[in-house]
């Protein structure tokens, strides 16, 4: 008969299960408690607003760069997503065996400990715990189809949210009522109104798209040498992605950033 320990090793291992070998990984870590925090600044404190939305965007970038074989992480609101190419970095060891549960608790763990860095003025905010799944996704295009999706999404949330905020102050509505006249017009003509009234303004850029880290691969020359490296770096002007899918699909395809090589020394 199994002993105790042998029978509990096989009732673990048979919830083992691993990625499929070749394909990318994406992972997506959400943190409910964002949102809360967000509301725990006035709205019309930008400066705040900036500081926390900066602190995450370095957590961002400090999180995507110690996983390995990542290639691309993305903030929306909540949400933060990674992009792994282990078939890129044949020379490293899988992380983690390949095994899922294992390096989706390693990436929670990370994301976490960054928030040990949280500015003393947050300091009564909601604590940051992570939610996160992933899946090995069948192509890049599929890749880019999700964050184009997730982006215009996040876009129209933020409209809408605008246009309520704007019903509620300039109208005195309740926060209901405004949002059942925000639902009169389409996405558009949402728009349309908040440009009218320049509501919304350049400080909202990380806020509205997003701000993602990548590796893109750079030419440094050194004692009369050029050699290619990759290196991290934060874009918190990120485009439309519906507008210019070529963005992703080059950095996660090869890691290179073709609408900044000529700031980057890219090649």
């Amino acid at each position: 008969m199994k002993s105790t320990l042998t029978r509990s090793k096989e009732y673990f291992e048979s919830y083992s299960f691993s990625y499929l070998p070749g394909l990318p990984i994406v992972l997506r870590a959400r943190c409910a408690n964002i949102k809360k925090n967000f509301s725990k600044i006035s709205q019309s404190d930008f400066s705040k607003k900036k500081i926390y939305l900066n602190f995450l965007s370095q957590v961002l970038i400090r999180t995507a760069s110690e996983l390995p074989s990542c290639l691309f992480g993305y903030c929306l609101g909540d949400v933060f997503y990674f992009v792994l190419r282990p078939s890129l970095f044949s020379e490293v060891e899988p992380w983690a065996e390949n095994e899922i549960q294992k390096v989706v608790s390693l990436t929670s763990s990370i994301l976490t400990e960054q928030f040990h860095f949280l500015p003393e003025e947050f300091t009564s905010f909601f604590p940051h715990y992570f939610e996160v799944i992933s899946a090995s996704f069948p192509s890049i295009s599929e890749i880019v189809n999700l964050f184009v999706s997730e982006q215009n999404l996040l876009l129209k949330q933020k409209i809408s949210q605008a246009l309520q905020d704007h019903f509620q102050s300039s109208r005195n509505l309740s926060p209901r009522r405004a949002w059942q006249e925000v639902k009169n017009y389409s996405l558009s003509e949402r728009l349309e109104i908040l440009s009218s009234q320049n509501i919304i303004l350049s400080e909202n850029i990380l806020e509205w798209h997003g701000f993602a880290a990548y590796k893109i691969l750079s030419f440094f020359s050194a004692n009369d040498e050029t050699s290619p490296k990759k290196h991290w770096i934060l874009n918190p002007s990120l485009p439309l992605f519906q507008e210019q899918k070529e963005f992703l699909t080059q950095i996660l395809s090869k890691g290179h950033d073709i609408f900044r090589a000529e700031h980057h020394g890219t090649g």
